[in-house]
């Protein structure tokens, strides 16, 4: 597992983030909640290590090409 490698299933279809607040006025409390939305995971699931084909220590990862 180097490089950085994800040798596992557990990948997350995203993550929620902030973005912006949300405020909230009652008759004398203005309040503010954090605005949350879905990021979704975007990044590649293959292999983008050049080497992997040569380098040992990629033996045995199911995303080695």
């Amino acid at each position: 597992m180097s490089y950085g490698c994800h040798n596992n299933d557990n990948r997350q279809a995203g993550y929620f983030a902030q973005d912006g607040w949300i405020y909230a006025e009652s008759t004398d409390v203005t309040t503010r909640m954090a605005r949350m939305v879905f990021v979704l995971d975007v990044m590649s699931t293959g292999c983008q290590y050049s080497q992997s084909t040569k380098d040992q220590r990629c033996e045995g990862c199911k995303w080695k090409p």
